[in-house]
């Protein structure tokens, strides 16, 4: 907030000329002054060749490289904000009409905050872009196919998961980019099934195979998994081995918070897919034995007893599924420790 107002006061010093009531300072800008704004505080600070390549490659060079070895301007923040802050004080304060007027201005220079080497930039980039993608209507959105430019851009942002860094990133870039297809892409299309498909095997699968024991980047996967169960459906069999020990993962993690997004993911997952489940039965019986083991004696905390409550239901419902071929697992269990797992077992 800080950033914008400093941009608000410096407008008005050096390029404003007339007499406005301190409140006002803002909407004033947008109504009188939102085109010199862009071509006085956000083109200058962009060269021409690098928004001309932004809308062309993503590239992965680091900061000696970047843009072209030229400086990068829109970064600088001498005046006490930079252009990223001008770019979201658009966005967030324009109305949807005006936003539309200048989106063409804007896409480039976006474009290239997220192609950025930087990921804190590049989550910059995603996030003013899902204020216009929110913002705007479909129509506008799918006029000259820049929804299929975003999603291009959106998904080269799946691939960052080696650091701490990354998780706002993926966070950003996974809401935006389902946003985003739900918004242009009709229901049930092939389209739209392929584009959400390719959530899950660009991202999503890579992403369990190198940080799915890492329940920071769980929090990130799991929900995602929930929606796509419920936009692929059956098509998820293809992928369930690695969805499963997934989401089985997330229910053995130590953190409440991850075995309350697994349970949500685990129970679609089972509903959509139910007919392969039983391959997978043993270990998610396990898997919820886990979980079970670490909650049922902590009757004091009302986020185990939730926890203990949803795991009885997805038992009842995987046991259902499975027609008896859980009878030993779940016998076993009982002889290993009755008090412990009879309540959920019996």
């Amino acid at each position: 907030m800080e950033r914008k107002q400093n941009f608000l006061r410096y407008y008005t010093d050096h390029y404003c000329q007339h007499e406005i009531v301190t409140s006002d300072i803002s909407s004033h800008i947008v109504d009188e002054h939102l085109d010199h704004v862009f071509d006085a505080c956000i083109k200058p600070t962009f060269p021409i060749e690098t928004l001309v390549l932004s809308t062309r490659q993503s590239r992965t060079l680091g900061p000696e490289h970047d843009d072209l070895s030229f400086k990068q301007e829109w970064k600088q923040t001498e005046k006490g904000y930079n252009t990223v802050d001008v770019l979201y004080w658009i966005v967030d304060t324009t109305t949807t009409e005006d936003l539309e007027k200048i989106l063409p201005k804007l896409i480039a220079p976006i474009l290239r905050i997220v192609d950025d080497y930087d990921v804190t930039y590049k989550n910059h980039g995603v996030i003013l872009l899902h204020g216009i993608v929110s913002k705007l209507d479909p129509m506008v959105i799918t006029k000259f196919g820049l929804e299929n430019v975003f999603i291009d851009a959106l998904f080269k942002c799946l691939h960052y998961m080696t650091d701490t860094r990354d998780l706002a990133l993926l966070t950003s870039a996974y809401s935006c980019l389902i946003d985003l297809i739900d918004k242009t892409k009709i229901v049930k299309t092939k389209e739209r099934l392929l584009l959400f498909e390719k959530i899950l095997t660009d991202g999503v699968v890579p992403g369990l195979r190198y940080a799915g024991d890492k329940s920071t980047f769980l929090l990130v996967l799991l929900p995602v998994i929930d929606r796509l169960a419920k936009e692929l459906e059956t098509l998820l069999v293809r992928y369930l081995k690695v969805v499963v020990l997934g989401t089985c993962n997330g229910l053995k993690s130590i953190k409440t918070e991850v075995n309350l997004v697994a349970l949500e993911a685990l129970k679609h997952v089972i509903e959509k897919t139910w007919l392969r489940i039983p391959l997978y039965g043993a270990t998610i019986l396990q898997a919820l034995a886990t979980l079970w083991m670490n909650n049922c004696k902590k009757q004091e905390n009302s986020d185990s007893q939730e926890i203990c409550h949803r795991t009885k239901i997805i038992y009842r419902l995987l046991y259902s599924i499975c027609q008896g071929q859980l009878e030993i697992d779940a016998q076993a269990l009982l002889e290993l420790d009755k008090t412990t797992f009879g309540d959920l077992i019996e």
